[in-house]
């Protein structure tokens, strides 16, 4: 069972643009997800977008069992951000700003030292390395990666063992392609 606690005496956000507020709905430690309900039904596609997110942070982390914590964070990011299958506005609109790229291996551990301002880079960088794992390997590539974590493997044994390329490798064409789509470099 996934828990899921509706808190009726909490205002929905109203000002979602990025994930972020959003993943401050998942409690990683008990596996519940928190919705506040007041507003909620004011903008359902919004209500939707949040409750499929952490719904899918919560399938993610239910994959890693005990091993939850050798996943890295742009990858359960961006999983989360695909698997919910609807974009972020916000997200949509960091190509118009031409930021600075996050180095990916920067995004790896929790993102607690990154700025308020550069979170929705991270997310975008986020989306869009999980979308190129997902267009390169598909699915099942991306749950062998996460198998190979489960079994004790480093992140960049499993993505040398499970897809025959070294991290450092989908780094370069991940960072080549977060270029194309408008990130700068420093």
């Amino acid at each position: 069972p996934i828990h899921v606690v509706l808190h009726t005496n909490q205002n929905f956000p109203t000002e979602v643009g990025t994930p972020a507020l959003a993943d401050s709905l998942f409690d990683a430690a008990s596996t519940t997800i928190h919705i506040p309900t007041v507003g909620a039904m004011e903008d359902l596609a919004l209500l939707s977008r949040v409750v499929r997110h952490e719904f899918a942070h919560a399938l993610i982390q239910e994959k890693m069992g005990a091993q939850k914590h050798t996943l890295p964070t742009w990858l359960s990011e961006g999983l989360a951000i695909q698997l919910a299958e609807d974009p972020w506005p916000d997200l949509d609109d960091i190509n118009d700003k031409s930021p600075t790229i996050i180095p990916l291996q920067s995004l790896q551990s929790r993102w607690e030292q990154i700025p308020k301002a550069s979170l929705a880079v991270a997310y975008f960088e986020s989306a869009l390395a999980s979308q190129q794992l997902l267009d390169q390997y598909n699915m099942y590539g991306v749950r062998q990666v996460m198998n190979g974590l489960q079994t004790g493997l480093s992140f960049d044994a499993a993505m040398q063992q499970k897809l025959s390329v070294p991290y450092q490798e989908f780094v370069r064409r991940w960072e080549a392609r977060a270029l194309s789509a408008g990130l700068q470099r420093q």
